[in-house]
């Protein structure tokens, strides 16, 4: 597994892991600061959780990774 980029870095065309906590939304209001998976999100210029909406919730890397592969079954 690669190490930690500064999130100022995260690429917006692929879904990554990213260390942040998410903004609190009126939607969700549980997350903690941690590993999530993430997508840019084009028209809000931000990027979004996996399995999130266009209402978010939304995350602002501090940190970033590419995803691991996938395991072989």
């Amino acid at each position: 597994m690669s190490k930690p980029r500064p999130g100022k870095t995260a690429p917006k065309g692929q879904k990554i892991l990213v260390w942040g906590k998410p903004k609190n939304t009126k939607l969700v209001s549980f997350f903690t600061e941690g590993w999530h998976t993430a997508n840019w999100d084009e028209i809000d210029q931000a990027f979004c959780l996996t399995g999130g909406t266009w209402e978010g919730p939304f995350i602002k890397p501090k940190f970033w990774m590419p995803c691991p592969p996938a395991p072989r079954t």
